[in-house]
C-alpha cells in the first residue's frame, strides 16, 4: 500500500541545494557564473511588477497537487492550490480573502482579512516552500529567493549547454538529490524551471515550471467570486481565521480535501489515510458530491486553467 505525505502548512524538504541564473550568452557559463546571478524576487521589491509562480509537489502517482501564485503592482495578489488530476481548487486566496474546498462537508469555507504570505526558499539546509496564513488587511507578500536555494553545500556541479544562450545546471546535494535548473538567457528572468529530484526513488517531487517576471498577467487570477455567486453553487460557510486553532483546523482541513480526493479515486489508497474521521466516511456519497461541487469550483475559478 501507498501512503499519502501531510503537506503544505509548511512544506520543508531537508535538502541541501545549490544554483544559480545566468548573464551572457555569447560564452558558455560556469556554475560559478550563473550561481552568482541568481535573483532574489520579491513583490516587496520596486522593481518587481509583476511575478508568476507554478509548480507542483508530488508523491509518486498517488499525490500531486500544483500551486501558482501570481503579484501585480502595487498590491495585487493570488494564490491557487490545485488538485493536478482535474484542476480542482482546493485553496484560493484573493483581495485578503482565502477560500478553502472541504470534499466531505460538501462546502467551502470562506475567510476575509486574510492573506496568504506565499515563499519559496532556503534557510540553513533545508528547502522550504510555504504558504502562511495572515489575518491583516494589509498587502501579502511573494517572494522567491532562488539565491538562497543555490547557495548550500553540494557534491558535485555540473553545467550543459543544450542550446543559444540555454544552459542545464545540475547539482548533486550532500544527501544524493539532485537540483536541475533550466536557464534561458533570453528572457528577463533567465531561470525557466527548478526540480527538485529524489534520485533513490527515481522521480520529481517538487518542481518549479513557472518563473515569469515583469510579464503581463494575462489572465485574471484577481477576482474573488462574491458570496452570493458561491451560494448560487455550493454551501458557504464562515471561517474565522485570525487565531492559532483557526489557522490549524485550516491547513488540516486542506491537507484533508487534498488526501481525500485521491481516496475517493483510488480504494486501495483509502486504507492508507490516517485523518481523523476518514474510517466513517462515506466514500460513493464523497465521490458523487464532489464531481458535482468541484466542478463548480473549477467553473467559478475559470480565469485559472490548470496548466
Amino acid at each position: 500500500m501507498r501512503a499519502v505525505p501531510c503537506l503544505f502548512a509548511t512544506v520543508v524538504f531537508s535538502h541541501l541545494l545549490t544554483i544559480g541564473v545566468p548573464s551572457r550568452a555569447a560564452e558558455v557559463l560556469s556554475a560559478g557564473d550563473l550561481i552568482s546571478l541568481a535573483p532574489r524576487i520579491s513583490s516587496s521589491d520596486e522593481k518587481c511588477k509583476s511575478i508568476e509562480i507554478g509548480g507542483y509537489l508530488k508523491e509518486k502517482d498517488d499525490f500531486y497537487m500544483r500551486f501558482q501564485a501570481f503579484y501585480q503592482s502595487p498590491d495585487q495578489f493570488a494564490f491557487f492550490l490545485q488538485d493536478a488530476a482535474d484542476g480542482t481548487p482546493i485553496l484560493y486566496s484573493c483581495n485578503h480573502k482565502v477560500l478553502l474546498y472541504d470534499p466531505v462537508s460538501y462546502s467551502v469555507l470562506l475567510s476575509n482579512d486574510t492573506n496568504i504570505e506565499f515563499s519559496i526558499m532556503q534557510i540553513m539546509d533545508k528547502f522550504e516552500l510555504s504558504g502562511d496564513l495572515i489575518h491583516t488587511s494589509k498587502p501579502c507578500k511573494l517572494s522567491f529567493d532562488i539565491k538562497s536555494l543555490l547557495g548550500g553545500s553540494v557534491r558535485s556541479s555540473k553545467v550543459d549547454l543544450v542550446g543559444n544562450g540555454k544552459y542545464r545546471l545540475t547539482q548533486i546535494t550532500e544527501r544524493g538529490n539532485s537540483l536541475v535548473a533550466s536557464v534561458d538567457m533570453s528572457v528577463a528572468c533567465p531561470f525557466q524551471k527548478l526540480e527538485i529530484i529524489d534520485n533513490k526513488q527515481h522521480f520529481t517531487p517538487i518542481c518549479i515550471d513557472k518563473i515569469l517576471l515583469n510579464t503581463p498577467v494575462v489572465r485574471d487570477p484577481f477576482r474573488f467570486p462574491s458570496k452570493e455567486t458561491l451560494a448560487e453553487r455550493i454551501t458557504v460557510r464562515e471561517w474565522p481565521s485570525n487565531g492559532l486553532v483557526e489557522k490549524l483546523t485550516g491547513w488540516a482541513l486542506m491537507m484533508r480535501a487534498c488526501s481525500i480526493r485521491v481516496g475517493a479515486r483510488d480504494s486501495e489508497l483509502r486504507q492508507t489515510l490516517r485523518f481523523p474521521g476518514f474510517s466513517t466516511v462515506d466514500w460513493e456519497k464523497v465521490k458523487e458530491n464532489d464531481k458535482k461541487f468541484s466542478r463548480a469550483l473549477r467553473e467559478l475559478l475559470a480565469p485559472i486553467p490548470l496548466k
